[in-house]
């Protein structure tokens, strides 16, 4: 043709030589199971992967050798550890193997794991919560001299007023179930006597007194801290000393004479 040479075939398209396909062989891939091997050995695989593994193991040569490595390197190292706690006096005394020793470590990682969890939900708790007085109206401390409504003179001398068991108005405090009944107040002395009525599994906040205060629990039951009180009980707090919490689990009706001064604390 005209005398042009024909143009010579590339040995890479005819597929010989050392370009050829014939000579390309795929790099062998990893055996997903070989990252298992020490974790098997430790015994930290789960239960489930644990099975799967030993029946993988007993067909796989590579898997079974990262077994054997496995098995000689812990046995390698609890002798190490060994060997140097007897040639130092002051190294500690290997206790158990290096597998029960790592088994231990991670139990001990994963309580206080745990226990921080636990914390930082006990913290989140307390910064949802208000604390226990962030609500409280203590209407007390503006009572004046003038009788309560329900108040009765009638069949009375003067100067004198009753107030009936039915009588009166009982005003929240701002505490759910917590309400009070004014009987009388001393504008002069900072005093007031009132009825506390609380419901079961309520609690008033710690305070400190602003000037003697006496309690007696007219029904129910009444914890002080961890002081019971129940009907019938009488108790005296004198000026400056404080009360902890105050609760009741099973409800409670309080005859209180205390000071319109008194301080929350933490509240």
């Amino acid at each position: 043709m005209n005398g042009a040479q024909q143009p010579r075939s590339n040995a890479g398209d005819a597929g010989h030589g050392a370009g050829g396909p014939d000579s390309i062989r795929e790099a062998p891939r990893e055996c997903e199971w070989r990252e298992s091997a020490v974790a098997h050995v430790l015994g930290t695989l789960p239960a489930g992967d644990a099975a799967r593994f030993a029946e993988h193991v007993a067909g796989c040569a590579e898997c079974a050798a990262e077994v054997a490595q496995a098995e000689l390197d812990v046995a390698a190292a609890d002798e190490a550890l060994a060997l140097e706690a007897s040639n130092r006096a002051d190294a500690p005394v290997p206790s158990g193997s290096v597998k029960h020793r790592l088994l231990a470590a991670v139990a001990s990682e994963a309580a206080d794991f745990a226990a921080e969890r636990a914390e930082n939900s006990r913290a989140e708790t307390a910064r949802a919560e208000p604390p226990l007085g962030s609500g409280l109206d203590r209407s007390w401390v503006r009572w004046g001299s003038a009788p309560p409504e329900g108040a009765s003179t009638e069949g009375l001398s003067a100067g004198m007023y009753a107030v009936a068991r039915d009588a009166g108005e009982w005003t929240p405090v701002g505490i759910p179930g917590i309400e009070v009944k004014r009987l009388a107040t001393d504008p002069a002395r900072r005093e007031v006597t009132m009825l506390v009525r609380m419901a079961a599994g309520t609690a008033y906040p710690a305070h400190r007194h602003g000037g003697v205060e006496e309690c007696m629990v007219l029904s129910g039951e009444l914890l002080v801290g961890d002081y019971p009180m129940k009907t019938g009980d009488y108790q005296i707090s004198q000026r400056d000393s404080v009360h902890p919490v105050q609760s009741t689990r099973e409800g409670c009706l309080l005859y209180i004479r205390s000071s319109q001064d008194d301080e929350l604390l933490g509240a």
